[in-house]
Order: C-alpha cells, then structure tokens, then sequence
C-alpha cells in the first residue's frame, strides 16, 4: 500500500545515517521478527556497518492489524504527496472496506471527507461494496511494545513480550522493564503454583469469637495479617501498646499489622506501637468527598491514616500504593469502615489460605472480605450485641463474591448537626 522510497529518497535517507553516525528512527520489528518500518532504514545502516540502532518491539498484531500499523506510521513520518495519500486510501479501502472514514483518514494523514470521496468512486466502480456498518479505531486490537538497541535484546523482549500475552502494559517500555515484568510474572506463578491446595470448606474459613483479644485461640507465629480497627479515643490509648505486644506473638516473622487510628493521637500511637513492632509506612484512606468534624482541633478532615508495622524486619512482597480513595460506610456499625479499604490490604499483604485476624470485629468487614478472597480469619469483639449479625453476615458472604461496593444518590444529603455549625461558624467568620 505505501509506495517503495525512490532512489533519490533513499540516498538522501542514506547520507542523513552516515552524517548523524545512527538510525534517528526506531525501527519497528514484531515479536517474530518481521520488519513493520525501518527497511530502507535497517537497508542502509547494514551498508554502513551501523549494527547498534534502537528497536521498538510489537507484539499483539494479527497479518491486518500489522499492515494497518506500516500504514500508519509511514503515512505520519515519510513526506507524502496528496495523490501518493488518496491512492494508499484506495488500496486500503480495496482491502478492508470497512474501516471507517475517521480511522482510515486518521492513520493516512487525510481528512474523513477525502477518505468518503474515495471511497464512493471505488463504490461506484463496484471495486469495493456499499456498506453501513464500519469499524473503527476502538475495535482494534491492542499492540504491546517494547524498545530494544541490540540484537539481543529484540530476542529476549519479544520472548518476554509472548510470555506476558495480554498482560502485556499497551504503552511503550524498555526492553530491560519488560523482560523484568515477565521475570516477576513467572515467580509469581511458580509461589502460587508451590502453595498447598486447601480442601478447607468455606464455613471454616472464619472464627468469630466473643472475648478479649488477648484471649484468642491464636498459635503463635500463625497470622500474616492483622487488619483492624481500635476505638481511637484518648481513654483508649494504651490498648495499642498491649495490641503491639500481642501482635509481637501472633504474627510470623515479617507478619504485618495494618491498624486504623484517629489523626488526633498519632504521635501517642506511633510510640506505643514502636515498642515491639517495626514501623513501615503511613497510609491514607481519603473520604471521597466527605468530611469529619475533630470539634476540638477546629478541623475538617477528609483523610483518615493507616498505620503499617512488621513484626521483625518488614518483608515486601509486591510494589503498593499509599492512598485509597473511599466512600464511608456505616450501615452497619458506627464505626464499620469500607469493605473497599480491607479489599486493598488483605490482597496486597496476603495469599490465599493465609491467616488473618482482626481483634476489634464491629460489623465483621475483615472478616467477610477474607471469606470472599478465600483467606482464613479468626476474629473477636467484646460487645455482645455485635455477635449475632457478624456471624450472620459471614454466613450469608460466599467465597468468590463481587465486594460490595457503597451506593449513593447525586441529591444533596441532609446536613448533619456539626456539619450546619460548620457552615454556620465560617459564614460569620467570612461575614466578620
């Protein structure tokens, strides 16, 4: 479809490489090995002895998708005429009729409307046939590159770039990123495949228990995780300190305890939790266009931490994310926080069939999101009233459901009591 360079094209191609002493342009290989553009490129660096040059390897293309890709990316770089352009529209248009006027005009470099006056000759010749449905860009498949500057590396990313299939990331990486993204792929897949298969049936995943959490029928050494959420009053402080130190020896070595806690004692808390675990990172968890009144500080928060020690020297597993963004629930509890939140650390920090605990349950969201994402969890709660749902709500969550996620209604929600003193006390302070 795209014209061949002219002799005179490709001296002048030619004297460009030798005066600049490397290939300026990618050339542009697929994960076989076929050239997409580059030939008379690749052509005159092999005459001048040029054999380091940059690479962008693609995969993911059918025969079409890569005959559409040369298209494009000569129509956008090479200096076309308008008729070399109409005629290259034709040939497309002979081909595959039915790409649509915007797409095809869009990879040639033409407007819709010369593709649509080209195409009604060839439909008035019977050359191609009359149709009303036409596919557009968004119904092609994606390609995954990769950049390569040797030999070598077009191998191994081409290789890396097979096994990753459609995991593959769609934007351009560097050989080195995606031979190490196939390289962490394949760990992953040889840790999950080594872990024991679970015959566990899913009403023995959770223990709800009522009891202080210092009486817990846990082993010792026996938890991954412990996901929970004290009350964060100033009367309630010292339960972190005993909460490290049970932690301490429930938790593997480089177990991890992810506490919530109140913004108002985070110095307090950090010292008690340092006496015997290690500190790792500060989360926030971001209400999603709420706010909380702290009345005596005289602040509207919108964020809540998360506080992340390791029991022992802390142990990555996998890159994460500091920040979640979430809307409040409270349906169930006064204090039930986002199956969202739990959804993001129990998946990070944990793998299937791992333990997890959760010694302050409220409405039981650890544990109904361990259910779900198939992890064991022993949980307990002191208040009485919350027993009875807790176990009804594990009961009736099923390994494998959908999260539930929070529903809300664009209307405008009723004012609470401090959010009115708020608006009250700035509107005087602004009237001032």
């Amino acid at each position: 479809m795209v014209p061949e360079l002219t002799e005179a094209e490709y001296a002048a191609l030619k004297a460009a490489i030798r005066e600049s002493g490397r290939i300026l342009v990618a050339v542009v290989v697929t994960s076989d090995g076929e050239v997409i553009d580059g030939k008379g490129r690749l052509r005159a660096a092999e005459e001048l002895g040029i054999t380091k040059y940059e690479r962008v390897v693609v995969d993911g293309l059918d025969a079409e998708a890569r005959q559409l890709h040369r298209l494009s990316l000569n129509c956008v770089r090479r200096q076309l005429s308008g008729e070399q352009k109409r005629e290259i529209v034709r040939a497309t248009l002979r081909a595959t009729p039915n790409l649509s006027n915007n797409f095809l005009g869009e990879m040639t470099g033409v407007t819709d409307k010369t593709v649509a006056k080209v195409r009604e000759e060839l439909e008035a010749t019977s050359e191609i046939p009359t149709l009303i449905e036409f596919r557009g860009k968004d119904g092609k498949t994606r390609p995954r590159y990769a950049t390569a500057r040797t030999p070598r590396e077009q191998k191994d990313a081409a290789e890396a770039l097979l096994k990753l299939g459609e995991k593959a990331p769609s934007h351009l990486m560097t050989a080195r990123d995606v031979i190490r993204k196939a390289k962490r792929m394949a760990v992953a897949a040889a840790k999950e495949a080594a872990q024991p298969v679970s015959n566990m049936p899913p009403d023995a995943l959770v223990e709800i228990h009522h009891c202080d959490f210092r009486q817990m029928p846990v082993a010792p050494g026996s938890a991954r995780l412990i996901f929970t959420d004290p009350l964060y009053h100033r009367e309630h402080l010292p339960l972190y300190a005993e909460l490290a130190a049970w932690a301490a020896k429930v938790l593997q070595r480089g177990g991890l305890l992810v506490t919530y806690l109140g913004t108002s004692y985070l110095p307090e808390v950090v010292n008690q939790l340092g006496k015997h675990l290690n500190y790792v990172w500060t989360c926030a968890t971001v209400f999603d266009g709420q706010k909380t009144t702290i009345h005596d500080r005289h602040i509207r928060t919108g964020w809540k931490p998360l506080l992340v020690y390791s029991n022992g020297p802390y142990q990555p597993v996998d890159w994460t994310v500091d920040v979640i963004t979430a809307i409040q629930e409270k349906k169930r509890h006064r204090y039930q926080q986002p199956e969202l939140e739990a959804e993001f650390m129990i998946r990070r920090f944990t793998k299937e069939h791992d333990l997890c605990l959760d010694p302050f349950m409220g409405s039981a969201t650890t544990a109904a999101v361990c259910k779900r994402l198939n992890r064991r969890c022993v949980t307990t709660d002191i208040d009485p009233n919350v027993i009875g749902e807790a176990r009804e709500r594990v009961r009736t969550t099923q390994v494998g459901d959908p999260l539930v996620r929070p529903t809300f209604s664009t209307a405008p929600m009723p004012m609470e009591d401090d959010d009115l003193e708020f608006e009250l006390a700035t509107a005087r302070g602004l009237s001032a």
